[in-house]
């Protein structure tokens, strides 16, 4: 019998490359990625990527079956001009966006998939567990039929939010990337480093993004894990 062929994934937290700018190792979608092959195994294959024209070659070389960009105040427009492009030169990528920059109290996300016709999904709640429902969804069906959990998706000409995914469980004790080898490439290009010990946050002041109650659960991550990262990288980062 012969294999079955791995869906191929890339996620991008695209940045501006030019003097001066300090760009960070890309945590937040290594931990997706961390998260995604804790599920999925090797039914899945992930390439991650900072920039944009690196992207832009492999996705021209092997246009993968899923495409996530983070979404930030300083990359929004980067990010859906490289997925109108992606989607130009394969119309069957799943593109995916998700980050601070999609506000969940309000319909934001409504007017970005309106906008935007090569963009397919938005991610709007928990980041890694949202995003696995994409690619669990995506390995079972190529058109999606229905609504995905933690997601907005376009369907029968209608934007539909799908059932919120406000579980952090079992996040705190996912595979570290850094651990995992996944963010090496980063580290010795020299990009500062980047840590997250505590996800969520008690308090609700207006003024931060992190006053959403939806994220005012906490989870800490395990102390001996958060020590192995800072040995881990003692060895091998400038």
């Amino acid at each position: 019998m012969s294999k079955e062929k791995q869906l191929l994934i890339y996620l991008a937290d695209l940045d501006h490359y030019f003097p001066g700018n300090r760009i960070s190792v890309p945590l937040g979608i290594g931990s997706i990625k961390s998260w995604c092959i804790s599920q999925f195994g090797d039914k899945v294959k992930i390439e991650l990527f900072k920039n944009p024209e690196e992207l832009m070659k492999e996705v021209k070389k092997s246009p993968p079956d899923i495409l996530g960009c983070s979404f930030y105040m300083w990359n929004s427009n980067l990010a859906l001009k490289v997925i109108e492009c992606c989607k130009k030169l394969n119309p069957s990528t799943i593109t995916v966006i998700g980050g601070p920059n999609v506000s969940r109290i309000s319909d934001r996300y409504k007017k970005l998939l309106q906008k935007n016709p090569s963009l397919d999904v938005i991610v709007i709640d928990q980041g890694e567990k949202s995003f696995a429902n994409v690619v669990e969804r995506r390995l079972k069906e190529k058109v999606f039929s229905k609504e995905i959990p933690g997601c907005a998706i376009r369907l029968k000409g209608s934007i539909k939010r799908g059932k919120i995914v406000d579980d952090i469980s079992g996040l705190n004790k996912m595979p570290s990337p850094y651990l995992m080898g996944y963010l090496d490439k980063f580290i010795k290009l020299g990009y500062l480093l980047t840590f997250e010990t505590v996800r969520g946050c008690p308090h609700s002041c207006t003024y931060c993004g992190g006053g959403d109650k939806f994220v005012s659960k906490l989870i800490v991550k395990d102390e001996e894990l958060v020590y192995e990262e800072l040995q881990y990288l003692l060895k091998n980062a400038n």
